[in-house]
C-alpha cells in the first residue's frame, strides 16, 4: 500500500491489479473520548472478522455485493461501531439508522431512519432487490416484514457507552461526537464492483435527520468502469476506476487530513492485507 498527500487530499492505493479485492472502513473522526486500549483491540479484532467474512465469500466465487453485505453485517453486529447495535443516539435517545447498497450496474437501494431493523444493510438490499424504488424513509413494520428482514426492539441497538455519549453531548456540546459510519467495497472474480455504507448518524442529531450515507452518489456510489468508495460524513471518494488498475481511494477532509485514513481503512486482496496506520 502506498500513500501520498497534498493537503487537503490523501490518496491510498491498495489491492492487486486484478482479481478479488475487499476494502472496509470504520468511519472518519476520532475513536471517541472514552477509548481504551481494550476497546481499540476489540475494534481491530472485529475489523479483522469483517474483512475475513467478506473475503472468504469472494474467494468462494460469490458476487461483490454478497461480500460487502457480509462484512457490514459483522460491523453492524459489533457494538464498537456507529452502525446497527451501538449506533449513535438521537436527541430523544433512540437509534435511528441509515444504509445504502449499490452495485456497479447502477442498481441501488437505501433506507433512512430505520429504528428496528437488526442489520440496516439488509433493508437497503431489500429495497434494491425487491422494490422499484431507490430510497425508503422509515419503512413500515409491514414493509420490513414483507422484505423478510430481521428486526429487533430499539433497545437492542442502545449501549451504555452511547447513552453516556448522548448525556455528555447534551450537557457539554457534541462537536467531538460527530464521527462514525462504516462501509465496504468489493471487486469480485468477475470484476464486478459493489459498495455499501451503514451508519447511526451523529450523536444528539435531531429526529428525522438524513445524512449523506444513504444517498446514492453522495455517501455511496459504485459503477463500472468508474467506481467510488463508500464515504463517511467527511466526504470520502475515489478516483476513476478502470480495471484492471488498483483500487484508488481519495480522502478529502478540511482538517487533519493526514490522520483521517489511519485507523478506519482495512484492505485485503491476493497481494495485500493491511490496516492503514
Amino acid at each position: 500500500m502506498t500513500t501520498s498527500s497534498v493537503s487537503p487530499v490523501t490518496t491510498e492505493l491498495a489491492g492487486s491489479e486484478t482479481g478479488i479485492t475487499l476494502v472496509i472502513h470504520a468511519g472518519a473522526g476520532s475513536r471517541g473520548k472514552h477509548s481504551t486500549p481494550e476497546r481499540i483491540a476489540q475494534v481491530e479484532l472485529d475489523l479483522q472478522r469483517a474483512l475475513d467474512a467478506g473475503y472468504q465469500l469472494l474467494e468462494s466465487g460469490a458476487p461483490a455485493h454478497e461480500a460487502v453485505v457480509a462484512a457490514i453485517h459483522v460491523m453492524e453486529d459489533a457494538p464498537e461501531f456507529n452502525a446497527g447495535r451501538g449506533a449513535a443516539l438521537t436527541s430523544d435517545g433512540i437509534a435511528q439508522m441509515d444504509a445504502c447498497l449499490m452495485t456497479g450496474d447502477g442498481e441501488v437501494g437505501a433506507v433512512t431512519g430505520v429504528s428496528t431493523v437488526k442489520n440496516p444493510i439488509d433493508a437497503a438490499r431489500a429495497v434494491k432487490e425487491q422494490t422499484k424504488h431507490v430510497l425508503f424513509a422509515d419503512p413500515t413494520d409491514a414493509e420490513i416484514a414483507d422484505w423478510g428482514v430481521a428486526t429487533e426492539s430499539n433497545e437492542y441497538f442502545i449501549t451504555e457507552q452511547r447513552r453516556q455519549s448522548l448525556a455528555e453531548a447534551q450537557s457539554g456540546g457534541d462537536e467531538w461526537e460527530k464521527h462514525g459510519t462504516i462501509g465496504a467495497v468489493a471487486r469480485d472474480a468477475e470484476g464486478n464492483i459493489a459498495a455499501g455504507t451503514s451508519t447511526g448518524g451523529i450523536t444528539n442529531q435531531m429526529h428525522g435527520r438524513v445524512g449523506d450515507s444513504p444517498l446514492p452518489g453522495c455517501g455511496t456510489f459504485a459503477t463500472s468502469p468508474r467506481w467510488r468508495c463508500p464515504a463517511p460524513a467527511s466526504a470520502r471518494r475515489s478516483s476513476r476506476w478502470s480495471p484492471p488498475i488498483r483500487c484508488r481511494i481519495v480522502c478529502v477532509s478540511p482538517a487533519r487530513t493526514s490522520r483521517m485514513p489511519r485507523r478506519p481503512l482495512w484492505t485485503k486482496s491476493p497481494r495485500i492485507m493491511a490496516m492503514v496506520a
